[in-house]
């Protein structure tokens, strides 16, 4: 047991800690420079970060001569076909007449009798826990992409169920309460490769038969899925009759975009660097 201080009336250890405290008052000095230092290295790297991206960007971009020589098209008809230039330093001229646009494969489902955005999976008809449901979809190269399988409880909504499969597949999909039915556009646009009737947007699981995603399309039946498989673009490029997977592409460093069916060629032809 110790009393300080009880002989002398003095507070001894209260005398010990204000000395300790004066002779911190070095260490605390450094301690803060120390800080001081460290923020300023961050400030020296985070300049550093930003001129390595200047530099980046002047080289990549400012730096490059397609960026000074780009050039301007002249179109026929512009509102049927629309050309800019991106990379190219060659002159670019010549026709095109487009047959045929790019369309998305699509996925109408058959009618949900009663059925809301709200309403939860466990009160549709036929609903018996299960959880899962797969979708496939024609991916960039226009093929069957990788089969995406979602789970579900019992308690999410038809809202819910459209939303994750929105974000995580290859379709955009929307459930129309005015039809009853969920729809589905592939996000990849053209044919699929070797087509030989495969849809190119598949549905499978006990799930998409609840919500009448699956199964073969019947025109006597309201209830079942209609499929609608997606073209390629048909053109003719300067003579040469072609196709393209989207109606967006590029040729020869010109970026080409098709948008109306047209009778005549349009002709076209680059103007100068701008």
């Amino acid at each position: 047991m110790r009393i300080s201080g009880l002989a002398t009336g003095m507070d001894t250890e209260q005398i010990i800690r204000d000395m300790m405290k004066a002779h911190r008052i070095p260490l605390e000095k450094i301690t803060q420079k120390k800080q001081y230092t460290e923020w300023q290295m961050d400030d020296y790297r985070s300049v550093n970060r930003n001129i390595t991206d200047l530099k980046y960007k002047v080289t990549d971009t400012m730096g490059r001569q397609s960026t000074f020589m780009q050039k301007t098209v002249n179109i026929s008809n512009p509102n049927a076909v629309g050309i800019k230039g991106l990379s190219a330093i060659s002159e670019f001229a010549g026709t095109i007449k487009v047959d045929k646009l790019a369309t998305q494969a699509s996925l109408q489902g058959g009618m949900l009798t009663n059925v809301k955005g709200s309403t939860r999976l466990e009160q549709l008809e036929g609903y018996d826990g299960e959880k899962i449901i797969k979708v496939r979809a024609i991916d960039k190269n226009g093929e069957l992409g990788e089969v995406k399988e979602l789970k579900f409880s019992a308690t999410d909504t038809i809202d819910s169920v459209i939303k994750k499969i929105n974000s995580e597949t290859g379709v955009n999909a929307f459930f129309d309460e005015y039809t009853g039915k969920i729809a589905m556009t592939a996000k990849n646009s053209g044919a699929l490769k070797g087509d030989v009737g495969t849809p190119s947007i598949v549905i499978e699981g006990k799930l998409g038969d609840v919500l009448k995603l699956t199964g073969t399309h019947d025109p006597d039946d309201d209830n079942s899925p209609k499929f609608t498989a997606g073209n390629n673009a048909e053109f003719i490029f300067n003579g040469l009759k072609t196709q393209r997977a989207s109606n967006t592409f590029t040729i020869n460093g010109f970026e080409v975009n098709l948008k109306q069916v047209t009778t005549d060629e349009v002709t076209f032809s680059s103007a100068g660097y701008r």
